[in-house]
């Protein structure tokens, strides 16, 4: 934005065109607030950022490690930049998949139409749904989720609060909702001053279907975009 404001080769009417573009790019990102935090975090998911530390000490929670034995547990890490659970290799079987690697541990790999021979125990999806731009595919991650997921399973769910907190057409109560139509239960339900934290687990294989169509939730002027369509 600050780069189309110094850029002097352009006339005012041009730069309001472009300027207005990228508004309206960010707003369906869930606004400059959630984007700029996204990518942030991102950026620093190799170090304190990296919500993989979160994961782990949900996982410690909620599975006994006598009780899975001589069986590893399975981890799909959606938009990873690295394989954050190498050194937990003795109890996590982890696949890291990301459109475009930047790691040897990950795999290349597009989300919504990865394929594989078995299910889940655990998928994260942290940062990741917010970067995609279309709020049906946003919704079609949702349901990917559900195929992949074994049952018992667990979902790993991590967003700016922007993303619920301050959109039209989103907030906490509407996403669990979207998820209890897929199956799920929502199990872990907190927040930073950043992020949005939640866990979700499969208790239902053959759940009524439901669909969310865009709707308006909350008004106002500064509020953005963000929208997930099932």
């Amino acid at each position: 934005m600050d780069t189309i404001k110094r850029d002097s080769h352009i006339t005012d009417a041009e730069q309001r065109v472009k300027l207005n573009d990228l508004n309206k790019i960010l707003d369906q990102h869930g606004g400059l607030d959630a984007y700029q935090t996204a990518s942030k975090l991102g950026e620093e998911r190799h170090g304190k950022q990296n919500t993989s530390k979160w994961v782990l000490k949900q996982l410690n929670n909620l599975i006994t490690r006598s009780s899975i034995k001589d069986e590893r547990v399975t981890l799909l890490d959606v938009g990873a930049l690295q394989n954050n659970y190498i050194n937990q290799s003795s109890w996590i079987d982890c696949v890291a998949i990301d459109l475009n690697p930047c790691d040897g541990s990950v795999q290349k790999a597009d989300f919504l139409t990865f394929t594989e021979s078995k299910k889940f125990d655990v998928i994260v999806l942290s940062l990741v749904i917010n970067f995609v731009g279309n709020a049906v595919q946003r919704g079609n991650m949702l349901q990917k989720c559900r195929k992949l997921c074994k049952l018992g399973g667990y979902i790993f769910f991590v967003v700016p609060v922007a993303c619920l907190m301050n959109s039209r057409y989103l907030d906490d109560k509407l996403l669990i909702h979207m998820f209890e139509s897929l199956g799920f239960v929502n199990l872990s339900n907190h927040a930073s001053k950043k992020l949005s934290y939640k866990v979700f687990q499969l208790e239902n294989e053959n759940p009524t279907f439901r669909r969310f169509p865009k709707a308006m939730i909350k008004a106002g002027r500064s509020r953005n975009n963000f929208a997930i369509i099932i």
